[in-house]
């Protein structure tokens, strides 16, 4: 099964990785092992037919949030922030897929 993740930085909700993976869990714990000093929190997962398709509509669609044209980071306000609905505590989303 082929999926695009959205991850996103602990230390700053404002900055989403978007890729694809066939395991987004294993993904994630690589990114951690590797370059990271907390592990990235797994945002949203959906199972795609074609995940280098998918990611590639998904970096186009963020282009004017791209922070870095060689990387795949994102920054954008989610829409379960604060900054956007007033009297929510917490901005913590729920995984759609696992």
């Amino acid at each position: 099964m082929q999926h695009v993740y959205v991850m996103r930085d602990p230390r700053n909700y404002n900055d989403f990785k978007v890729g694809f993976s066939i395991n987004p869990i294993q993904r994630k714990k690589q990114m951690y092992r590797t370059n990271t000093p907390l592990p990235f929190e797994l945002y949203r997962v959906w199972a795609v037919a074609n995940q280098r398709t998918t990611e590639q509509i998904a970096h186009a669609r963020l282009y004017d949030h791209r922070i870095n044209d060689r990387r795949e980071w994102f920054e954008v306000i989610p829409l379960s922030s604060p900054l956007w609905e007033p009297g929510i505590s917490s901005d913590k989303d729920l995984l759609d897929v696992y």
